[in-house]
């Protein structure tokens, strides 16, 4: 249990780490909402990491064409699902947006049920009906106790994207069990690749605000997304190694679910030892608020555990 368990444990702190990059990237380089340009950064990380691979072990390229084809499109999955997470991370702070990733947990237990026949207890399938409750509360704009708004914007974004990226998780270890870790991982960032040539080729908006982002700051961008782009890239590789070792619902319901914690406490570190940089609203009725969604969803993830 140690020894598995470790590997979503980093996977939760880098993506948290990630998710206030992403949420500094947009607020001080992408005042016009240039999303597709930081959408192009994220998929052009596939070309290192593909080279890299192939040069230690080009036998990853010895594939049939059919699994092949459809990592590559696990890799396009991901990269979609990114784009409605940076939409909402636009939208709202990082601690509202971050934890309702736990929303993927719902999928990846249905496919891996349908699927890969990983049986889920009705005390694990009350943890997920918890976490879901627990990303709609976090998703409630509260402005007094007599007034509830439902961000409905933000959880709709949230939900879609998590419906992408539990289909290319579920397709990595689909095809993984048979093939191997590597040989994955190496076809699922040929998608990355592919997917940021589909955007700079024939999405010319896309194209433009990449082509900005660059000639606006060029160090600035370029440095931090690639920070952000490593260390997701290991986040990644340790949520599919833990997706090896445990059923699919549970390894990622362990990341998720600890990801938000991180990202609260990152958040209001930043906000107190460096409030120029970001600014997280931690105001006693919103921090009590989303001390309040997190736990229920951190309750959903226990009993999914202890099952």
């Amino acid at each position: 249990m140690v020894a598995w368990i470790t590997f979503p444990i980093i996977a939760a702190l880098l993506w948290a780490t990630v998710n206030h990059l992403d949420k500094y990237l947009l607020d001080k380089y992408c005042k016009n909402r240039e999303i597709g340009g930081l959408m192009i950064f994220s998929s052009l990380i596939g070309i290192p990491v593909v080279l890299t691979i192939f040069v230690f072990n080009p036998a990853v390229i010895n594939i049939d064409l059919r699994p092949a084809l459809i990592i590559t499109v696990a890799g396009a999955l991901y990269i979609l699902g990114l784009i409605p997470y940076l939409y909402a991370l636009d939208i709202d702070e990082t601690s509202v947006v971050a934890p309702q990733a736990l929303m993927l947990t719902v999928f990846t237990g249905i496919l891996g049920y349908v699927f890969l026949e990983e049986n889920i207890t009705f005390s694990q399938f009350s943890g997920i009906v918890l976490i879901l409750a627990g990303a709609l509360t976090l998703s409630l704009d509260i402005k007094s106790i007599y007034t509830l708004r439902l961000k409905l914007n933000v959880f709709l974004l949230m939900l879609i994207s998590s419906f992408f990226i539990a289909g290319h998780i579920f397709l990595f270890k689909y095809f993984a069990i048979d093939l191997s870790f590597w040989k994955t991982v190496f076809w699922l960032h040929m998608g990355f690749i592919l997917t940021s040539i589909v955007f700079l080729t024939f999405i010319r908006n896309y194209r433009n605000q990449f082509l900005s982002l660059i000639k606006t700051n060029p160090i600035g961008i370029i440095s931090l997304n690639l920070v952000g782009e490593v260390l997701t890239v290991i986040g990644n590789l340790s949520s599919y190694y833990a997706s090896l070792l445990a059923p699919l619902v549970i390894s990622e319901t362990v990341t998720e679910g600890i990801q938000p914690i991180f990202v609260l406490l990152i958040g209001i570190l930043i906000t107190i030892v460096f409030p120029n940089l970001k600014k997280e609203n931690i105001g006693l009725k919103n921090l009590l608020h989303k001390t309040i969604s997190i736990t229920v969803m951190i309750f959903g993830l226990f009993l999914v555990l202890t099952n």
